[in-house]
């Protein structure tokens, strides 16, 4: 078409008035008297959801939970999840205290201004920084994701806190290992 031209003929056509499309012709192997007889709608080429069955009205059962016992529900596992939080955050910060403190007590006391003695602490100092990260994470277990208190980006500090604390625990592992065979060698005996 040129430039601007518009084809006024098609504006006037009637698209209802036009009959339905014609179906492509049935495979030689489909039964058509086994298949059964179209609609009557769909035969006079009508409205095609007019004569659609309706579904079955979804009965409703007698006895329902009320809303006080759900938001009662929702309290309570709010409140298992603030509480599961600080204890899993406490256990990840007193547990490897408890398992490496003849470790760290060792290292602490041979204190000398030396790169190799900070390089020994690094364990420890990724361990701190894992539960930095993790605590964002636990302190916003419970709450609503909508509420101004729950961290932006909680599954980024999850992420960093667990990586971190991971490899600080690994490291830690492997610094008791070496200072447990650095005691045996100093032993006399």
């Amino acid at each position: 078409m040129a430039e601007g031209r518009t084809d006024r003929g098609m504006a006037d056509l009637d698209l209802t008035a036009l009959p339905p499309p014609r179906s492509p012709p049935a495979p030689a192997d489909v039964d058509l008297e086994a298949l059964p007889p179209p609609r009557p709608s769909e035969a006079a080429g009508g409205d095609r959801t007019a004569a659609r069955p309706r579904r079955p009205v979804r009965v409703r059962s007698a006895r329902r939970v009320p809303v006080a016992r759900i938001v009662a529900r929702d309290r309570r596992r709010r409140r298992q999840a603030r509480a599961l939080g600080a204890a899993g955050f406490v256990l990840a910060a007193v547990l490897p205290a408890l398992l490496f403190h003849r470790v760290i007590l060792d290292i602490a006391r041979e204190f000398r201004l030396d790169a190799r003695y900070f390089l020994e602490w690094a364990p420890w100092v990724l361990l701190v920084l894992g539960l930095a990260f993790l605590l964002p994470v636990a302190y916003s277990a419970g709450l609503d994701p909508d509420s101004r208190h729950f961290p932006r980006f909680r599954r980024a500090y999850a992420g960093w806190g667990i990586t971190l604390y991971l490899l600080g625990a690994a490291l830690a592992t492997q610094v008791a290992q070496r200072q447990d065979g650095i005691v045996k060698d100093k032993a006399p005996r």
